[in-house]
């Protein structure tokens, strides 16, 4: 099921919402929590029944392990070696990243294993889970979190609630158990917030206007300027890659933004998970506001740690791992050698931004925002084509490409999102793309509306546009582009 839907939207989320409240004024928020668990169940096995075998499989066996390294003793002080404690740890995260890496890298493992041996190994065609990515990270986590003495959960239920809340199941954001559960507990969320609520379907609605307007309205046009056979120009190259970029951003944006909306709408506060990257001037700061839960999951449990294996601190050894574990959140993103070839153009960008903060010379902002936004549009163009023959022809296209109009192909698909008389061309499809842009620069983003949101008529007329402008475009329901990984 997606939040992008009829089914969704007019049918299991009024339901879920009627049943939560009701159920939690009549019997208390211990039930109305199982609601949210069935129904988020419910969610996902929309998707494919058989799938929650898997998620079930997955949160019991964590459950279990979490269980254990609770009633585990702790180490002494002083004390080092394997004790008991920290090898449930290695257990539960080994068996996690198993878990993930059959599912998620198997058949990548297998294909390359046979070119380099020069065999045909058949491949398993393994169907990858809704979502594993994402309760994997999350279940970690938690168990790191476990193992520290930051939280201790002994509900069966309330663990099942923390990992597949559907609001954050599919896509994220990455949330820690101490950042939820207390606010599950507490008496106030199942009282309907008339504040909360309005502020949710305010974030929520102006999310789905992204997905569905904006963004799954480039869909077709992107698709075919990198999908197609036909020979492009430099003008197609440049436009179907700009389009990508706004796909991409509003894509994402807008699911992030639902997420939170649909949070608020049960009382619920679940982290920002994207904040404006594009105001940002330099790759460093980008990342901190792209995938924000991402990239504090990753820093945390898996930057520090790695650092933390050199002796002392040493920069070359610090910037040696952030290429190293910016490779690794490519391969995260999908298998294949084009997700790691960006991960490792961001953990170059990492590494020279860094540098060049040593020398205490900033760059104007206009040159930074150029380019960290330049090098995000040319990496995502390697993160869009899986292969590199595909990257190469976009690349070549993009500099050796022949000047001209459009194609009939490609002007005709951009057609399908405005209904624009024939003499329009490649002006008119630039000035739809570069006001895509402005208003991720000049706008401000929902969330920086929270603090001073009060349901107001402004607000009404916002939500009631952005809602009934995406209820009349979902003819056609296009999947995130965060759903594959």
């Amino acid at each position: 099921m997606l939040f992008n839907s009829y089914i969704f939207i007019l049918i299991f989320l009024p339901l879920t919402l009627f049943a939560y409240y009701t159920v939690g004024k009549v019997a208390g928020a211990k039930a109305a929590r199982l609601i949210l668990v069935f129904a988020s169940l419910g969610f996902y096995m929309w998707w494919n029944p058989i799938y929650i075998v898997l998620l079930l499989g997955s949160i019991a066996g964590n459950f279990i392990l979490s269980q254990l390294i609770l009633g585990a003793p702790r180490a002494k002080a002083g004390e080092g070696g394997w004790h008991r404690r920290k090898l449930l740890l290695l257990l539960g995260i080994t068996l996690n990243l198993a878990f993930l890496g059959y599912f998620k890298y198997a058949d990548f493992f297998i294909s390359n294993v046979s070119t380099l041996l020069a065999t045909e190994w058949s491949l398993l065609n393994i169907v990858l889970p809704l979502a594993i990515s994402f309760f994997t990270l999350q279940q970690i986590a938690y168990l790191v979190d476990v193992y520290e003495g930051l939280v201790e959960e002994r509900s069966a239920s309330d663990y099942l609630l923390f990992v597949c809340f559907f609001p954050q199941l599919i896509a994220g954001p990455i949330v820690h158990h101490n950042e939820v559960m207390p606010q599950f507990r507490d008496r106030e969320a199942i009282r309907f917030n008339h504040r909360n609520f309005s502020l949710g379907l305010f974030i929520f609605s102006v999310g789905l206007f992204k997905k569905v307007v904006i963004a799954d309205s480039l869909a077709g046009y992107v698709e075919t300027g990198f999908d197609s056979d036909f020979t492009i120009s430099m003008a197609e190259a440049w436009l179907a890659s700009f389009a990508y970029t706004m796909q991409m951003y509003f894509d994402f944006s807008g699911y992030s933004d639902m997420a939170v909306g649909l949070g608020l709408l049960f009382n619920i506060n679940l982290p920002i998970n994207f904040n404006s990257p594009f105001k940002t001037t330099s790759i460093i700061s980008f990342w901190q506001h792209w995938h924000i839960t991402l990239t504090n999951f990753i820093n945390t449990y898996l930057y520090v740690p790695l650092v933390r294996l050199h002796s002392g601190f040493s920069f070359t050894w610090s910037m040696l791992v952030t290429v190293v574990v910016m490779a690794i959140v490519g391969l995260w993103h999908g298998a294949g050698w084009n997700f790691v070839l960006f991960g490792t153009m961001h953990g170059v960008a990492l590494v020279v931004n860094h540098i060049w903060q040593r020398f205490n010379r900033p760059l104007p902002a206009w040159l930074g925002w150029l380019l960290t936004i330049g090098w995000f549009f040319l990496s995502l163009i390697v993160f869009r084509c899986d292969s590199p023959e595909k990257a190469w022809r976009m690349f070549d296209a993009m500099i050796n490409g022949p000047v001209g109009q459009l194609s009939e192909e490609m002007y005709g698909t951009f057609l399908t999102i405005l209904p624009l008389p024939d003499r329009f061309s490649t002006p008119l499809i630039v000035v739809a793309l570069l006001l895509c842009l402005a208003s991720c620069l000049l706008l401000k983003n929902p969330h920086e509306h929270r603090e001073t949101f009060k349901p107001s008529a402004k607000y009404f007329a916002i939500t009631l546009f952005c809602f009934a402008s995406s209820i009349l475009w979902l003819d056609r329901v296009v999947e995130f582009i965060y759903f594959q990984f």
